[in-house]
């Protein structure tokens, strides 16, 4: 019915009103202060969208005449007149700390016709633990204490640390670094502006890894020493989803793949020169 342009990235999360002919959806911009992005009402006769509200997340209708939504992690209601469909008075507040994905600009929570609000409280991941194990599937010992461990877990080209992710207690995830010897691990990213890293990548000399974040909506790929001795340094950013999977034999490239919406891509950026991505491939 309609599609993302200029500097909207993706639209997404449709609820329809009760009336049938229009629909809420949530329009997400390359940033978070572009004007474009928020909350949207789409007339599905004319196809012709206008913005409700200016929100970083979804927004959903709870009959009869209100607009809920996040402000960071809060959830928030407001008067909604549907007939218009446009915001009435002041927002306030209805619950704290719940479950967001920045991600997909979506929550954790639902809300019954009669009103009742149902939501699940942002917290810490359940934890396991770091464990190494032989080419012939023995166990081989334990590294470090429980945590509440990502999925991505990469193995250093010499064999003696493991590159990974963790998400503490306020549901933010942060890349480290563990020594297999020592059990000892190092947190890389420090701060909210790295709070989401995902897919590490080492380097074929072991000494950088590759890692991508979303910054203000724009999916980042970022570099920094393994030791932890310098800070990220920006290599690539644009408002597609990337992850890095691996760099080039002579450590001057790193492949990665992104998220297009003809499908997903194959690329590769030079890490010296000039620093334009080059697709190699596609997968419609």
């Amino acid at each position: 019915m309609t599609h993302a342009a200029g500097k909207i990235m993706s639209l997404r999360l449709p609820y329809c009103l009760p009336d049938g002919r229009r629909l809420l959806f949530f329009s997400q911009g390359t940033s978070n202060n572009n004007p474009e992005a928020g909350i949207y009402c789409l007339d599905l006769a004319s196809r012709q969208a206008e913005r409700v509200a200016h929100e970083v997340g979804e927004g959903r209708f709870v009959p009869p005449d209100h607009l809920i939504f996040f402000r960071g992690r809060n959830l928030m209601a407001q008067g909604f007149d549907a007939k218009d469909c446009r915001v009435t008075g002041q927002p306030v507040f209805i619950a704290e700390n719940v479950s967001f994905n920045p991600d997909r600009n979506t929550g954790e929570f639902a809300v019954s016709e009669s009103g009742m609000l149902a939501y699940q409280r942002a917290g810490v991941a359940a934890k396991s633990q770091l464990t190494l194990f032989g080419a012939d599937g023995n166990r081989l010992g334990v590294v470090g204490q429980p945590e509440s461990f990502g999925d991505e877990v990469m193995l250093s080209p010499d064999d003696r640390k493991v590159a990974t992710t963790i998400t503490d207690s306020e549901g933010l995830t942060s890349l480290w670094v563990y020594d297999l010897a020592s059990g000892v691990g190092k947190r890389l990213t420090i701060g909210s502006k790295y709070a989401g890293a995902g897919g590490p990548a080492w380097s074929p000399n072991g000494k950088q890894l590759a890692f991508d974040v979303v910054v203000s909506q724009e999916d980042t790929l970022f570099v920094q020493a393994s030791d932890g001795s310098s800070s990220p340094r920006s290599l690539f950013k644009d408002n597609t989803a990337k992850q890095p999977n691996s760099w080039s034999p002579d450590g001057k490239s790193l492949a990665f793949d992104a998220q297009l919406n003809t499908g997903a891509s194959l690329w590769l950026l030079p890490l010296e020169g000039n620093q334009n991505p080059r697709r190699t491939d596609s997968v419609g």
